[in-house]
């Protein structure tokens, strides 16, 4: 069957979300956020075109707090180029699972590798931004190549002498590699220099460059060639001002210099396509008229973190500083906003052609800094406000283009996000099958992202009430409900309840445990108070902890001050463990327990089997009641032996005190057959699924009383 166009769309994207390389340089643009964002800050701060502030600057503390902006400003985006070769190949390191590296070895031999490839020996520059292509270009195929040479045994130096240090043998084993990396790096460029004439690749890259626009001139055609160019390296996670920076300097800025003659002249000026035209009317905000997008996702987005994103970009992207935005979001390499990343600044360069060129608006003649705020730079650039009225009018074209794009983005990324939580439960629960729990927080690949992002968002949704316990009833063979199970449910925004056995693992790996405990205690205690007021007095409600959380020495005592702090009868208050959390306890956390019961709670020992361990366990300890494993109840009417282990115990029942619970009933034989062999207490799908609190209420209103012999529910 031919796949539909939306299905080759939807696998096209999938295919660009699962790159690997894509993912690599998105991780690295990522890790440079920090000194981007320095580095952007301490050039906002330098160049604000408020004559008084440039004023008091020169003269605060002498001078020295200008030169110590000038400092980090040369400490971040004048290396900028350095910055992204060490990010991006110590990201691929992280991806490329390869034992036989060691992360940091990457961007050393990127570093190595980059200058070899400069070929140059004098110049001091090559760290800058206007050599970001090829830092990028660089730190990628070194790193590949890197990865690749050191799986190859033959290249490997083995180093056997006795009693040395695992991080020597790993670096001796690396010298072949990286030294073939540099070799194969230093050949290009000997071609390059040979083959083109040129001293190196970056100048070979901006000849092509200027190539495109020799002989051009300052036309329209030229403006969009030059716009459609700077965007779509910005994609490309490669900084597009810096590199256009040769053709917006050899021809742009000339026009400048025209009006400003021209104006000083007394004439009128004529040059409509100046580089100041371009950061005025078309850059709001910075490249792909990024303001535009901030304000469509703050109108539109319905997803938090995205809002909560925008509103901490606003204020550096009213100075066009947008990294945070375009790497944070992202935008940087995300298809679904690749039309309007291009397509805005397009339209804005044509609709303030259009603007000018009629007389609605004046040429600009007066050079503003990229760092100028929005309506005050339009008003400095052209001398009237008629430019900042311009600059509206752009932002809500802008906005409009990038409406669309932006709602189906969002729907696009909770497809992505729903998909990538469906693998992840599926990961997890096929280990949990062999007994495992898999440590998640510390992948580095995509299961590892969407863990994060989860339990992120776990914490956040705990904290602001949108994670809450359900409750299952247990039954007795009259109908009437004598207790319930609480049972965690988080409703994500994707659609749907995640799986809480992860929600428990990620809790515990990412150190949260101990405070959900608390939490669903606490939970569970404010509803049997309320279920004392309306009526419902004697349900015992179970609460699930986990041998981790019954590793904290104050367990016991938070759970007696929950419980006195509620007002809750202990008595109604279940602390359910299963049997292997039970069997593997030491002393001390069986003494917790027990404490526990000399307060008044429940003890509940869950998925209660029959083994030889298990009944010395039984024998030694106390509990109230019992649940039978489930794998006993789902072959009851199957096994015989099971027949014969649930009747012995029932029988351990009578004797020794303890109620019993079978759980996963879910058909009328079943629950027959227990009754007749004498298990009276059921839970599971025949009388109700886990419910929601007010939906739990309604059950019980429901089962208040026991119905008429013969009609059991």
């Amino acid at each position: 069957m031919p796949i539909q166009p939306a299905g080759r769309i939807s696998r096209l994207y999938e295919a660009i979300d699962d790159n690997r390389i894509l993912n690599v340089l998105k991780q690295g643009l990522v890790y440079a956020i920090p000194i981007l964002m320095a580095g952007c800050a301490a050039v906002m701060l330098l160049n604000l075109p408020i004559p008084p502030y440039q004023t008091f600057l020169d003269g605060l503390l002498g001078g020295a707090v200008r030169e110590l902006l000038s400092g980090i400003q040369r400490g971040t985006l004048d290396v900028l180029s350095l910055v992204m070769l060490i990010t991006i190949s110590f990201s691929y390191a992280q991806s490329a699972d390869n034992p036989r590296i060691n992360p940091i070895s990457c961007p050393i031999v990127s570093v190595c590798a980059y200058i070899v490839f400069a070929g140059v020996r004098e110049q001091t520059d090559i760290f800058s931004a206007s050599w970001l292509f090829t830092a990028i270009l660089v730190a990628l195929t070194a790193s590949i190549l890197f990865d690749r040479f050191s799986r190859i045994k033959w290249l490997h130096i083995r180093n056997h002498a006795d009693g040395a240090d695992a991080e020597f043998n790993l670096a001796f084993s690396a010298i072949l590699p990286a030294a073939v990396v540099l070799l194969v790096f230093a050949g290009v460029n000997v071609v390059i220099v040979h083959l083109f004439g040129v001293a190196n690749f970056q100048e070979l890259f901006s000849r092509g460059l200027s190539l495109l626009f020799e002989n051009r001139g300052r036309n329209l055609g030229s403006s969009l060639l030059y716009i459609f160019l700077l965007h779509l390296l910005w994609f490309c996670g490669i900084h597009g001002g810096n590199v256009m920076e040769p053709v917006a300097g050899d021809l742009f800025e000339k026009g400048l210099s025209i009006n400003a003659q021209l104006a000083a002249a007394g004439q009128i000026p004529t040059e409509i396509f100046t580089k100041t035209f371009f950061d005025t009317f078309v850059l709001m905000g910075g490249c792909g008229s990024a303001l535009c997008l901030l304000i469509a996702i703050l109108v539109t987005s319905k997803r938090r973190n995205v809002k909560k994103l925008a509103k901490i970009s606003l204020a550096p992207m009213l100075f066009n500083i947008n990294e945070l935005l375009l790497f944070g979001l992202p935008v940087i390499f995300n298809p679904m906003l690749l039309i309007p990343f291009i397509l805005t600044p397009i339209v804005l360069t044509l609709t303030s052609c259009f603007a000018v060129a009629t007389g609605l608006v004046g040429c600009t003649v007066q050079s503003v800094h990229w760092t100028t705020p929005v309506l005050l730079s339009g008003y400095t650039a052209t001398g009237s406000v008629a430019g900042s009225a311009l600059q509206l009018v752009n932002l809500v074209i802008g906005i409009l283009i990038y409406l669309p794009f932006v709602r189906i983005s969002q729907e696009r990324y909770m497809h992505t996000l729903a998909r990538d939580i469906e693998k992840l439960t599926v990961f997890f629960k096929q280990h949990e099958a062999r007994g495992i729990e898999p440590a998640l927080l510390v992948r580095r690949d995509r299961l590892g992202s969407t863990a994060k992002m989860l339990v992120s968002d776990f914490r956040y949704a705990l904290k602001n009430g949108d994670v809450h316990l359900w409750y299952q009833p247990q039954t007795d063979s009259t109908g009437a409900v004598v207790g319930a199970e609480a049972l965690l449910r988080w409703e994500y925004k994707t659609g749907g309840y995640l799986y809480p056995p992860l929600l428990i693992a990620l809790a515990t790996q990412d150190g949260l445990l101990d405070e959900l405990g608390y939490w669903i205690f606490r939970q569970a205690c404010k509803a049997s108070v309320q279920l004392d007021k309306m009526g419902h007095p004697g349900l015992n409600l179970s609460v699930n902890v986990s041998a981790a959380q019954l590793g904290d020495p104050d367990f016991a005592a938070r759970v007696c001050e929950i419980i006195r702090e509620t007002g809750a009868q202990p008595a109604n208050i279940g602390v359910e463990l299963t049997e292997q959390t039970a069997l593997s306890g030491t002393k001390a956390m069986m003494d917790l327990l027990f404490g526990l019961r000399k307060f008044g709670a429940k003890l509940i020992l869950d998925d209660f089997g029959m083994g030889h361990s298990s009944m010395l366990y039984l024998q030694n300890n106390e509990f109230d009641i019992v649940k039978l494993d489930g794998s006993l109840v789902r072959e009851l009417l199957t096994n015989a032996r099971c027949t014969q282990i649930i009747s012995s115990i029932v029988y351990l029942s009578n004797s020794l005190g303890f109620s019993m619970i079978a759980e996963f009933v879910e058909t009328e034989t079943q629950r027959d057959k227990l009754l007749e062999i004498g298990c009276t207490i059921y839970q599971g799908y025949l009388y109700s699924p886990a419910l929601p609190f007010a939906e739990f209420l309604h059950y019980l209103e429901q089962h208040a009383s026991p119905p008429a012999p013969g009609n059991l529910p």
